[in-house]
């Protein structure tokens, strides 16, 4: 994200007056996307023509937009936020494209592997499970550079994976633990003693 001769038009998608209360999130994001983006608009290839290039483009929005942070910092902070939990829970919005019923059982599905795996790793780190601490890192230091822009479904990719191993093995953990306490499977049963034969009398 921070190495990429785009990172400058991304970061102004996330960051502008129009996000802070959104009434219709899609309408919004497609909106700037038709401002901002060389790559699907006329109005964002002419800007970039007009800075001089692309790198210069680049720098001229990462400028404007730190400055519109400079000059908003509550707004910019509770469009942070949003963009953390985005990043973890997407919004229905996020799921543009695929039928209302599709998305609403994709983002279900999304939110519940992702509390799964953030409870199993809460509890395995609350254990002193310290080995959870390499899985733990990653699952939030890769959502840092998106925090700067607008998250969308593939920039969560990195964390999707860890995500399902955590909630899996919670789940795996909780279910082992209902069927020890309910002695499950049941243990052998020893066959029964052999008595020794009576030895017969003289």
């Amino acid at each position: 994200m921070w190495t990429r001769s785009s990172f400058g038009f991304n970061f102004a998608l996330g960051y502008h007056e129009k996000v802070i209360s959104p009434s219709d999130e899609l309408k919004v994001f497609h909106d700037r996307l038709g401002e901002v983006s060389p790559f699907l608009s006329p109005t964002g290839l002419a800007r970039l023509k007009a800075a001089g290039g692309e790198i210069a483009y680049n720098r001229l929005s990462i400028a404007r937009t730190e400055e519109w942070i400079g000059k908003h910092p509550a707004g910019a902070l509770k469009i942070a936020a949003r963009h953390v939990r985005e990043f973890y829970f997407p919004s229905r919005w996020m799921f543009y494209g695929a039928d209302r019923r599709v998305a609403a059982f994709k983002q279900a599905v999304m939110w519940t592997i992702a509390f799964g795996g953030f409870i199993g790793l809460g509890v395995r780190l609350a254990r002193g499970d310290w080995r959870y601490i390499y899985v733990g890192a990653p699952l939030l230091l890769l959502m840092l550079p998106y925090v700067l822009a607008q998250p969308i479904l593939r920039y969560r990719y990195p964390v999707g994976g860890l995500l399902v191993f955590l909630a899996a093995d919670m789940a795996w953990r909780m279910t082992r633990s209902v069927l020890k306490r309910l002695s499950w499977p049941p243990p052998l049963r020893d066959s029964p003693a052999q008595t020794p034969q009576q030895l017969p009398s003289h």
